[in-house]
């Protein structure tokens, strides 16, 4: 619809800690609903680009969805 669909986006290295599982980044986005959240995780032509620089280095993805 031409609206902006990310409300919030933050990157920050993790603290060394073992409840982190062996990842040692996060990345949160945060959307406006559900289908901002689908529309740029299957077809934002951005977000596809960052995924094919990024992919080859990530070690192990973990994505989780929440509602507030």
């Amino acid at each position: 619809d031409g609206e902006p669909y990310i409300v919030s986006v933050a990157a920050n290295p993790l603290l060394p800690d073992q409840r982190s599982q062996g990842f040692t980044f996060v990345a949160r986005t945060a959307f406006a609903s559900l289908d901002d959240m689908r529309f740029y995780d299957e077809e934002c032509e951005a977000h596809k680009d960052v995924k094919k620089v990024v992919g080859p280095h990530a070690q192990g993805v973990m994505t989780v969805y929440w509602e507030e």
